[in-house]
């Protein structure tokens, strides 16, 4: 998936170990607690993992 192919409001599935082009809201993950794992060596260098949570309010609807 391409940036140029994602317009604001477009809902995009993202699956393990993807490449996401453009920035994201998570609405759901496959972990109960609702948390993310995400790798930004190619924005800042870092190699360690970022947790990312997603929000409460989301949560029941991700069932």
């Amino acid at each position: 998936m391409y940036w140029k192919h994602i317009l604001v409001g477009d809902f995009v599935h993202i699956s393990n170990e993807q490449d996401i082009p453009a920035d994201v809201l998570f609405l759901r993950s496959s972990d109960e607690n609702g948390t993310c794992f995400v790798e930004t060596c190619n924005l800042d260098g870092e190699t360690s993992l970022k947790q990312r949570l997603v929000p409460r309010h989301y949560m029941p609807f991700s069932q």
